[in-house]
């Protein structure tokens, strides 16, 4: 699904919130952190019901509104016009700057008060925040729920049709408010005219490309957002590498990526990240980090996304811990788009096995899990068997101890080609699995640079790279 279509910041419709709500039951400054959660974090996207304009209000009818209704007002109709995720903090700057002037004198102030307060801040615990929102907005539904139940019961008792279905649908849409949603039921052809104009829509949109040109042909724009996508490789067989070259791929593009290390640490990490986004090797940066300065600084120019690298400790942390770091991420500021796990075979998750292979399933349930949650691309490498390394073509079989692996993902790439492929510098890319996509399929040739940590496409002999394309070299943008 398009990112646009699922409903991200939508608020409840104006019509179910009576004008007699109560306001927040919080402290001014506990309304500050909702507010700004829903600027700059993923209130919206998680759990629309709980904010409105009016629960920012006061219990007195009378006088001017309070300022933090006034910039909840600002979001509702940036989130109306515009629904495909939280305003952020530039956006609220722009739509003050332009709509202040109609306030009256005497509000202005404090507006620009107000707003200066939620600019700056502090969300240390967003979780929290949301759970505490989330069961007060349940409660105030729920003592609706009631007495609209009451009203009808009264109305059955003059002579009215008991609808009990009606009542059922109300009181559990008020339970259901900040629960993970449940998919929706459509039926075939009355859903069909929604479904002609999906088919009209650019067939790119709600993708994220992966860099990787003909990988990217192949799947029609990359993977869908809420997807989890795998590179299959043997120890030592460039999947970090081609990771970092997907993740600075996305910063090219705008987008923002959490790159999560299980096996190496942070600054080796940046380091080589600094040698593919300067097109240098080690040695050469030692002389001199002229040109890794004028890269970064190009690229900032250009408006390149922003990529957090975290260390995580390898057995002991897994999907669970990214998801809090990318909620923190999102609620200081950092959009995130990307998630990069690197790598299965050596992150942990909740629920222990005995096995190492369901072990494996299962933290690749918990990816997927992540990807669909947090509404992400996720990528992560899982090692292939070594009867696989000098393979001219990886299947589903060759991922080393966990076939079931292979079930759960959305879709999963391998490098492949014999010794002299590899003399030679190159890999083939093979598209192992893929849900919508034909799989068992090669999709191109690479040439692997691991001195400078770039990875660019080898065009068929006859063909030409196309014009402005950048061969597959990723030159993202330093941390």
């Amino acid at each position: 699904m398009d990112r646009a279509q699922t409903g991200r910041g939508d608020p409840p419709p104006s019509d179910s919130i009576p004008s007699a709500v109560p306001p927040y039951r919080f402290t001014a400054g506990f309304q500050r952190k909702i507010l700004a959660l829903a600027i700059r974090g993923d209130l919206l996207r998680v759990a629309p019901e709980v904010f409105h304009s009016r629960f920012f209000g006061s219990l007195s009818n009378g006088g001017p509104k309070p300022p933090r209704q006034r910039l909840a007002e600002l979001v509702e109709q940036h989130v109306q016009q515009y629904p495909g995720g939280p305003p952020g903090i530039d956006t609220i700057d722009e739509l003050l700057t332009r709509l202040l002037p109609t306030f009256s004198a005497e509000e202005r102030p404090f507006i620009e008060d107000e707003w200066r307060l939620v600019r700056g801040q502090d969300i240390s615990d967003p979780r929290y925040v949301m759970a505490e929102a989330c069961r007060w907005a349940q409660s105030v539904a729920v003592s609706r729920a009631l007495l609209q139940a009451a009203e009808w019961v009264e109305a059955v008792q003059q002579g009215a049709t008991m609808d009990l279905g009606r009542i059922r649908g109300t009181m559990d849409q008020a339970l259901q408010i900040g629960e993970p949603k449940i998919g929706k039921g459509g039926e075939y052809f009355a859903t069909l005219f929604e479904r002609l104009a999906w088919w009209r829509q650019n067939p790119y949109e709600g993708k994220l490309p992966s860099g990787f040109p003909s990988l990217d042909r192949f799947l029609q724009g990359g993977p869908r957002y809420a997807e989890a996508f795998y590179i299959l490789a043997p120890p030592k067989g460039a999947k970090t590498a081609f990771l970092m070259n997907v993740a600075l791929n996305a910063v090219r593009k705008r987008r923002g990526v959490a790159f999560f290390s299980f096996e190496m640490g942070l600054r080796p990490m940046l380091m080589r990240m600094d040698r593919n986004v300067a097109c240098r090797l080690r040695e050469e940066l030692h002389v001199s980090t002229e040109p890794l300065e004028h890269a970064v600084r190009g690229l900032r120019a250009a408006g390149a996304g922003r990529v957090w690298v975290q260390q995580f400790q390898a057995r002991k942390q897994g999907c669970e811990e990214a998801i809090q770091v990318v909620e923190r991420l999102r609620a200081e500021g950092l959009p995130v788009d990307l998630v990069v796990l690197d790598y299965l075979n050596i992150m942990s998750t909740e629920k222990h096995e005995r096995e190492k292979r369901h072990e494996l399933a299962q933290i690749s349930r918990d990816m997927s899990a992540l990807a669909k949650e947090l509404d992400v691309v996720v990528w992560s490498a899982a090692l292939t068997n070594r009867k696989a390394v000098d393979k001219d073509r990886v299947t589903k079989v060759d991922i080393a101890e966990a076939f079931e692996v292979v079930s759960v993902l959305d879709g999963a790439v391998a490098w492949c080609g014999g010794p002299e492929l590899r003399k030679e510098g190159k890999q083939r890319l093979y598209l192992v699995a893929a849900r919508e996509e034909e799989d068992e399929t090669e999709v191109g040739t690479y040439k692997i640079d691991r001195g400078r940590m770039l990875i660019s496409e080898v065009p068929p002999e006859g063909h030409k790279t196309e014009e402005g394309s950048d061969g597959g070299n990723s030159r993202g943008v330093a941390p």
